[in-house]
């Protein structure tokens, strides 16, 4: 029992630098998968893509993509985000115009 408390203090001391480090960890994408219909098989139906983070890791920029009838990724939605001190302050939401091949603002909101 003597030798045990100073090897702890030797380890508190040894590991003390470690715990003022913060390591962030960030998510780059998400795939939603869909049953198809009869059959015990899935297929992606949605994917989603986080393409941009602030310094703690929070998501700036996410895009979703959704397979359309041919089978190809096309753009859907992007949500943009802004925050405060770790706390969401404002979304856009917009969503992708097939017609003019760009975004479309479709809802904006400020949170307090």
């Amino acid at each position: 029992m003597r030798f045990l408390l100073p090897l702890l203090c030797s380890l508190a001391v040894a590991l003390a630098p470690l715990c003022g480090q913060q390591t962030v960890w960030v998510k780059d994408s998400s795939h939603f998968d869909r049953g198809v219909p009869e059959t015990l098989n899935f297929e992606e139906e949605n994917r989603t893509y986080f393409e941009d983070f602030d310094a703690d890791g929070l998501p700036l920029i996410i895009t979703t993509q959704r397979r359309n009838d041919q089978g190809v990724w096309e753009p859907w939605r992007r949500r943009e985000l802004s925050y405060d001190d770790g706390l969401m302050t404002q979304l856009g939401i917009q969503f992708w115009n097939q017609a003019t091949q760009g975004w479309e603002n479709a809802v904006g909101r400020t949170f307090e």
